[in-house]
This record gives structure tokens, sequence and C-alpha cells, in this order.
């Protein structure tokens, strides 16, 4: 995942994963959540600082699994 941080900037690399990214979206102005798809009814996510580029939480989305689960 890159991102440009503003007008004239250059890109920067927040996030690179060894598995296919199946979205992404911003928490809040200095965070973004990457989503990785990890089987049916399987959704796992990083919250990353896009400043430090470190992981600060990680974990599965339960409440979607759960919810997938009772369908299939």
């Amino acid at each position: 995942l890159m991102i440009n941080s503003g007008y004239g900037s250059v890109p920067t690399e927040v996030y690179r994963g060894n598995y296919h990214t199946s979205s992404w979206e911003w928490e809040d102005i200095d965070h973004v959540k990457v989503y990785n798809n990890c089987g049916t009814c399987c959704r796992y996510y990083y919250l990353i600082n896009i400043n430090t580029r470190k992981v600060e939480e990680e974990g599965h989305l339960e409440a979607e699994e759960t919810a997938c689960m009772q369908i299939h």
C-alpha cells in the first residue's frame, strides 16, 4: 500500500504483505486498516500507523465471520 502524504510529495510504502490484500480504508488521519482474505468466512485486518509504518493492532473480524458462518 503506497500513500501520497500531500500534493507534490513522493508516495511512501506503508504496508507490504505476503497475502492478497482484499481492501483498505482510512481509520483516521494517522491510521489505515488493511484487510486480507484468509479463506471462506475469514477476514484478517491490520491497523497501521502511516507515520511509523508499524502495525498497532491486528485480528480477525469475528462478527463478520460469525454472520457468514450462519449463512454457510
